[in-house]
């Protein structure tokens, strides 16, 4: 345990070194920001008072307001877990690139027990840096006037991004093994980042795709995630709402910004959501396991 901890340390001391690093694991978030800044925020809320007063009802812009932040922020968070994890992969491939591992392995401590360090400083630091940022999300959504969430409700959203920063880092880990340069990472990174901004309708809802389009993301987790996410941190904003405006109009805002996963006119429960986010964590988790084993055999 203690070459591991000390493996988990030497790894997260040189992430959190490099700026440029830390400055592109959160490109994505930023992307994300000042789109909501420069115009998608805009649009949703003039989309939502239009759609209040197209059915002949009074739109509350402090709500509007609150509405459209929190599902900007949930996006923020479900798809920081992503770019966070793909980020911190740079160190094993700056040191692939570099052959610094060839000093690990003349040591005393196991491949596997290398390897897994990186996944779990990657883990350690992508959980940290997504709780810290829904901290000051839930401070600005307070401040703004959101209704507090209850405590087992904080519990979940915690729960929601551990989930998320598992399966990230397992398929960032998974995909870094086929990366030998820093370049070649950065590209990778710069792609994926963008995909996922999309992938999770974290730049816009899902429901604004072509319907093929939209059957794909649904299965890509980090999707699921973001779904979940919002519909926790959205939480009392959709309850004050539905006090004030009538359901089915309650429901088709939902249904139009994406708070539910669809395959057809089925809605996904998000009991099932988390289920397949699951499954399709530990099928990473075992593809990574037999690609560890490999390379311990060389």
């Amino acid at each position: 345990m203690n070459k591991l901890g000390a493996l988990i340390s030497r790894n997260a001391k040189i992430y959190l070194r490099d700026r440029a690093a830390v400055f592109f694991s959160f490109l994505s978030v930023l992307i994300v920001f000042f789109l909501y800044i420069l115009f998608i925020g805009k649009n949703i809320k003039t989309g939502l008072e239009n759609a209040f007063l197209r059915n002949g009802l009074n739109a509350d812009l402090k709500l509007i307001n609150l509405y459209s932040d929190s599902w900007t922020m949930g996006g923020i968070i479900g798809v920081g877990c992503v770019t966070v994890a793909n980020g911190c992969m740079a160190n094993f491939v700056h040191d692939t690139m570099l052959n610094l591992r060839n000093d690990l392995f003349v040591t005393p401590t196991s491949r596997v027990l290398i390897i897994t360090s990186y996944f779990f400083s990657t883990l350690i630091i992508t959980v940290v840096m997504n709780a810290l940022m829904f901290v000051i999300i839930y401070a600005y959504l307070l401040i703004k006037g959101m209704a507090a969430l209850a405590f087992l409700d904080l519990l979940a959203i915690l729960g929601i991004i551990t989930l998320s920063a598992i399966s990230a880092t397992i398929l960032s880990l998974l995909l870094s093994f086929f990366v030998k340069t820093d370049s070649a990472h950065a590209g990778v990174v710069a792609i994926f980042t963008v995909l996922a901004g999309f992938a999770t309708g974290a730049y816009m809802p899902l429901s604004f795709f072509p319907k093929a389009i939209t059957y794909i993301c649904t299965f890509y987790p980090a999707t699921g995630t973001v779904v979940l996410m919002r519909n926790y941190i959205m939480k009392s904003v959709i309850s004050e709402m539905s006090s004030q405006y009538p359901v089915p109009i309650v429901s088709a805002l939902k249904e139009e910004y994406a708070l539910f996963l669809k395959i057809g006119s089925w809605s996904i429960p998000n009991y099932l959501i988390v289920v397949y986010v699951l499954a399709t964590t530990l099928i990473l988790g075992g593809a990574l396991a037999l690609l560890i084993r490999k390379y311990k055999n060389k």
